[in-house]
C-alpha cells in the first residue's frame, strides 16, 4: 500500500506546472506589436462601463474560459490620427489558459481597433493593450515611437 501511495505522490509531484509567461507590459512594446494593423487606434481617455463587468469568478478553472466583452463608452482622443472621439466602445477580455485580461473604467492609454461595428479593445491576461493612468513620461516615450521612430522599449 505504502508503495502505491509513493507511486501515485511521484505522479502528482512530476505533472507540469503551467504559468502564464508575459514581457513587461510597455506602451511602446504595444504600439509596435500593432503598428501594422491599418484599423489599429490608440485611444487615451476615459472608458466608461459597468464596473467589474469583466471580472471572472475566482477558483480553479477546469477549462479555458470564453472571451467576455462590455458595452461602454469612451471620451477621449486617437492619438494616431489626433481625432477626437466621444462614444461607444467595446472591451474584451481575452483569456490564455485560465489568466484573462481585465479592465476597469477609468483613463487609459488603450490600443484597439476600429471595426465596423466599432471601437473594439481586447485585453489579455498580460496588460499588453490598456494602461491604467498613464504617466507623461510613458506617453512622450510613444509620442516619440509614433512621431519620431525614436522606440524606446523598457525591459
Amino acid at each position: 500500500m505504502a508503495l502505491i501511495r509513493a507511486l501515485l505522490l511521484g505522479l502528482l509531484v512530476t505533472q507540469p506546472a503551467h504559468a502564464l509567461s508575459c514581457l513587461r507590459a510597455d506602451a511602446v512594446r504595444s504600439y509596435l506589436d500593432r503598428a501594422e494593423r491599418p484599423d489599429q487606434v490608440v485611444l487615451l481617455g476615459t472608458f466608461d462601463f459597468t464596473p467589474g463587468a469583466l471580472d471572472r469568478p475566482d477558483g480553479t478553472m477546469t477549462r479555458i474560459p470564453e472571451d467576455k466583452q462590455v458595452a461602454g463608452q469612451f471620451r477621449g482622443e486617437d492619438l494616431l490620427t489626433g481625432t477626437r472621439i466621444e462614444g461607444p466602445i467595446t472591451v474584451v477580455s481575452h483569456c490564455m489558459a485560465s489568466w484573462c485580461g481585465n479592465m476597469v473604467p477609468g483613463i487609459h492609454l488603450a490600443f484597439g481597433t476600429q471595426t465596423a461595428a466599432g471601437l473594439v479593445v481586447s485585453v489579455d491576461p498580460c496588460g499588453t493593450a490598456a494602461f491604467p493612468d498613464p504617466d507623461m513620461a510613458s506617453l512622450a516615450r510613444l509620442e516619440r515611437c509614433m512621431v519620431d521612430r525614436d522606440c524606446e522599449i523598457l525591459e
